[in-house]
């Protein structure tokens, strides 16, 4: 996943004893061993020669796979019609959560890998399955709309407040799913996972970090994802999402494709939702 690191503000720096260097011309394990000593991201280097010209650095890895499309969906067709009618997803359209501590983030338009975005686009977490119990309550017809990454416009992208809750219990316990996000988590690069386990461990309460620990109750997930989302640094953010969290972006989102799916054909669904779009119909932007 990695592709390379790089100074986020200068291309040399100081290694006591050794005089200027280029970051790119250091050995691999010699980075590696210079990040792993970063215990959140920013150092100032404390001796050495040059070290009254040395400024403060910020390091980060970089990532090349942040996905190139993004997916929002609705199971109402009401709500569907009106982002078509608005021509942008805006927050208040969403409609993915629901009761006091699982409220989205005010201002905060959400969006997902195709699979997730295909749940809330049928109303329930059953692809492949019967659903006409949730055809009855919630109408016949879903949309999904597709967000290329490059129209985003360099907005800041958060990762989803849920699966920043979901990472801390699973990298701090050291325990994995067979798949899905509990499962991918665990490639999570050292360097971010000791800086997301510290961030949460200093501001969290003691409390708040048991009760994601305990998983007692989902929504505690999102409570700790809240409370650190403006606090974390943006690359934690940029992994979390490479490695499958939805984004959580500020204000409203132009779409470049909306679909409607009807929700009789879901038993004809793949389980990975990946025949969605030879089974859905495209709506007129």
């Amino acid at each position: 996943m990695l592709t390379h690191l790089r100074l986020y503000e200068e291309d040399s720096f100081v290694i006591p004893n050794s005089g200027f260097v280029k970051w790119k011309d250091l050995p691999r394990a010699t980075q590696v061993d210079i990040l792993d000593s970063i215990r959140v991201n920013e150092f100032m280097d404390e001796g050495g020669p040059g070290v009254g010209e040395m400024k403060r650095l910020r390091l980060y890895e970089e990532f090349d796979v942040l996905p190139k499309r993004f997916y929002h969906g609705t199971h109402s067709a009401e709500h569907g019609e009106k982002i078509i009618e608005d021509g942008a997803i805006k927050p208040g359209n969403v409609d993915t959560k629901r009761g006091h501590k699982l409220t989205p983030k005010f201002g905060m338009t959400y969006l997902a890998p195709l699979e997730e975005a295909v749940v809330y686009t049928i109303g329930a977490n059953m692809i492949g399955e019967e659903i006409s119990h949730y055809i009855q309550s919630g109408g016949r017809y879903g949309y999904l709309f597709v967000i290329d990454a490059k129209e985003l416009g360099g907005k800041k992208m958060y990762a989803d407040e849920d699966y920043i809750g979901q990472a801390i219990y699973h990298l701090a316990k050291s325990s994995f799913y067979d798949e899905g996000f509990g499962h991918d988590v665990k490639n999570m690069s050292d360097l971010n996972k000791r800086r997301l386990l510290y961030f949460a461990e200093e501001l969290l309460t003691p409390r708040q970090y048991q009760k994601v620990l305990r998983y007692d109750d989902y929504a505690d997930f999102a409570v700790a994802g809240k409370k650190l989302m403006y606090r974390m640094d943006p690359e934690i953010h940029e992994e979390l999402i490479a490695l499958g969290s939805p984004a959580a972006i500020e204000g409203k989102i132009r779409f470049s494709e909306a679909w409607r799916f009807d929700k009789t054909l879901n038993p004809k669904l793949k389980k990975d939702a990946s025949n969605f779009f030879d089974l859905a119909e495209k709506a007129a932007k």
